[in-house]
């Protein structure tokens, strides 16, 4: 009897790093879709690798993909930006200092940290740190995000909480270290992303950003 074969599968393009392998050859991959995943981690790898090639518009970069939900995708974004606010910490830490920033303030805006309990008055860098800190915490904490395909509802508050933080550590960078700000801006776009984010998503209202009208334009 002649055993009849199927078509093989087809082959998945390995989206990995491997050791051993040269720097102008990682992060080569692209991909089309969060379903061109081969891992429950589709649209975190479909983001990343997007944001990687960095070749469409902030509007563009923003935009739901097909078969995903929204909540989800602000859910990864705001993740991306406090991988991203590592780098921002590091070029602001020279600069943004006790002496020159003993305060959170914005314009004539200041703000208490809510990393103490009850909320207290913290030098800007510390405010930022623990902010970002913060945010990174309750973002990997499985408690309040379990899923990978959903975000539950009562944990729609907390990232609107996070957003509305994280908005105002750019709003203080670019109030009183605007160079650095800019220089930060124009290499990772991080800010201009965070912005039509929060503004497309209606996750932090305009009347309550504190970055004024010019950044966000």
């Amino acid at each position: 009897m002649t055993e009849t074969l199927g078509e093989s599968p087809k082959p998945i393009r390995s989206r990995r790093n491997v050791r051993g392998m040269r720097f102008e050859e990682m992060n080569q991959w692209t991909m089309d879709s969060p379903e061109d995943s081969d891992t429950p981690f589709g649209v975190r790898e479909y983001l990343q690798t997007t944001l990687r090639q960095r070749n469409q518009a902030t509007q563009a970069l923003i935009e739901v993909p097909p078969n995903v939900d929204p909540n989800v995708w602000v859910y990864e974004h705001l993740r991306e930006v406090c991988i991203e606010l590592n780098f921002f910490i590091a070029y602001l830490r020279d600069e943004c200092t006790r002496e020159s920033c003993p305060e959170m303030v914005v314009g004539e805006w200041r703000f208490l940290c809510a990393a103490h309990r009850p909320p207290q008055s913290c030098a800007a860098l510390e405010y930022i740190v623990h902010t970002h800190n913060g945010a990174t915490s309750c973002l990997t904490d499985i408690k309040h995000f379990p899923f990978l395909a959903r975000v539950p509802e009562r944990s729609m508050k907390m990232l609107k909480d996070i957003a509305r933080r994280l908005d105002r550590v750019f709003a203080h960078a670019y109030h009183n270290h605007r160079k650095t700000f800019l220089n930060f801006e124009n290499h990772y776009r991080t800010y201009s992303r965070f912005s039509a984010l929060i503004n497309r998503y209606s996750i932090v209202q305009a009347n309550e950003q504190t970055m004024p009208e010019l950044a966000r334009a």
